[in-house]
């Protein structure tokens, strides 16, 4: 039998704490975690829409920013 708590998003604990609602830290690390791989994805669109703009080729893109072909169309596809 499931309790309330078992059906919460965030009532079941993670890898650093197995209990969301005794967590001891004061914020959801895996929470920052998302936040900062988000951060970092905005960053690199608008650096990949930047190069391109300055007449960068997609390859130029590629290099510069250490990422692969997908992933630098992706970066020029979410800046348009």
């Amino acid at each position: 039998m499931s309790t309330w708590e078992d059906n919460l998003p965030y009532g079941n604990g993670c890898k650093h704490h197995p209990d969301c609602f005794s967590c001891p830290f004061d914020d959801c690390i895996d929470g920052m975690i998302y936040d900062s791989k988000r951060i970092m994805c905005q960053k690199l669109t608008a650096q990949a829409h930047a190069l391109f703009k300055q007449g960068k080729a997609v390859r130029e893109v590629m290099n510069t920013l250490g990422v692969s072909q997908r992933t630098a169309y992706r970066y020029l596809k979410e800046m348009s």
